[in-house]
């Protein structure tokens, strides 16, 4: 009984998240079925998954035993999967690293609005600006101010914005007097 590969690196994983399975197959290339094969559960940290299961693994038949990752620390884990049976013993390595993500940041574009020339007391088309999340963690607690009466901001984000997500702020201008008028749209998160 053999089994390819005999270690499984997933590199640095966002904490709390799952890396990408990957996958050993395990062989009995002799002439017999290889009895009282083990598969234990997976280390912590590691799930186990596949279509091996069996205490026995015909001649000649193969099989999948699959792993995943979710560090739940920044840091690094290093363990040892043994799978035994058909007289074998086989060491599989398993190695990740726990990473912490980075914060939530939010950008806009565009980075500033211009209504031109506008009635008083009407109300001019919307413009949007698009608000990305570009940090790692999802920015929670988000809320759209436009900083004065006369600029209206219906924001499409929710409270939530997923990390690489963006959504939508429309901004509307209705001057109360003639004059120039500027505001800051805020948007605040944690």
């Amino acid at each position: 009984v053999s089994a390819s590969p005999t270690s499984l690196a997933f590199g640095s994983v966002n904490v709390g998240t799952t890396a990408p399975a990957q996958t050993i197959t395990v062989s009995n290339t002799g002439s017999a079925a290889a009895t009282n094969m083990s598969y234990p559960a997976a280390p912590a940290r590691f799930t186990k998954g596949g279509s091996c299961s069996g205490a026995t693994l015909n001649a000649g038949a193969s099989c999948t035993v699959t792993f995943t990752y979710t560090p739940t620390a920044p840091l690094a884990d290093n363990a040892t999967y043994t799978i035994t049976g058909g007289g074998a013993s086989i060491p599989i390595a398993l190695s990740g690293t726990g990473v912490a993500a980075a914060a939530a940041s939010l950008s806009a574009s565009p980075p500033s609005l211009a209504f031109g020339s506008v009635t008083v007391g009407t109300t001019s088309g919307a413009q949007t600006v698009t608000i990305t999340n570009t940090g790692g963690q999802a920015a929670s607690g988000v809320s759209v101010a436009s900083g004065s009466a006369r600029f209206g901001a219906t924001s499409a984000c929710g409270t939530t914005i997923n990390a690489g997500a963006s959504c939508t702020v429309a901004v509307t201008y209705t001057p109360a007097a003639a004059g120039n008028d500027s505001a800051n749209l805020t948007i605040t998160y944690t």
